[in-house]
């Protein structure tokens, strides 16, 4: 979902403006990314605004919403928008993979797809059992108005 999705400043924030509590930026994000993403999102940002969707970034950074691998090369140059995008560098195990993915685009769609045909497998929830979400952090009947007619 990252090589096209997007996030909001306030999944950013920390590590631009206070990751360590000292008022420096995260370390392992590149600089470049760090002052690209100052300049759209400002350390006083409205989240109200923020969660209006007015703000939007993209989690492939420089990507053009095409699914593809350019992702992972953000991620090896430390361009990864996320905190969690950018650990996958933290660990051999992880970083291994982000750099096949990186040189290799087919390898990318090829474990994609079979990591989509198992994920198929799940039993999903359908009609009164599952729901439809607005915001995944929070249960439907919690919503406002929800996508199920609530």
């Amino acid at each position: 979902a990252h090589t096209i999705g997007h996030t909001h400043c306030r999944f950013v924030q920390s590590r631009l403006y206070n990751f360590s509590g000292d008022g420096s930026p995260d370390p392992t994000m590149n600089s470049t990314l760090a002052e690209s993403l100052k300049l759209i999102c400002p350390e006083d940002d409205d989240e109200e605004a923020d969660m209006d969707g007015r703000t939007k970034l993209p989690m492939d950074f420089g990507g053009h919403d095409t699914f593809d691998s350019h992702f992972y090369q953000n991620v090896v140059e430390g361009y990864g928008v996320l905190y969690a995008d950018q650990q996958l560098m933290a660990s051999a195990a992880t970083a291994n993979l982000v750099v096949d993915y990186a040189i290799d685009s087919d390898l990318f769609r090829r474990e994609f797809a079979r990591a989509m045909v198992k994920l198929s497998s799940v039993g999903v929830l359908t009609g009164s059992q599952g729901e439809v979400r607005r915001d995944c952090r929070r249960l439907l009947e919690d919503e406002p108005t929800g996508l199920n007619g609530g």
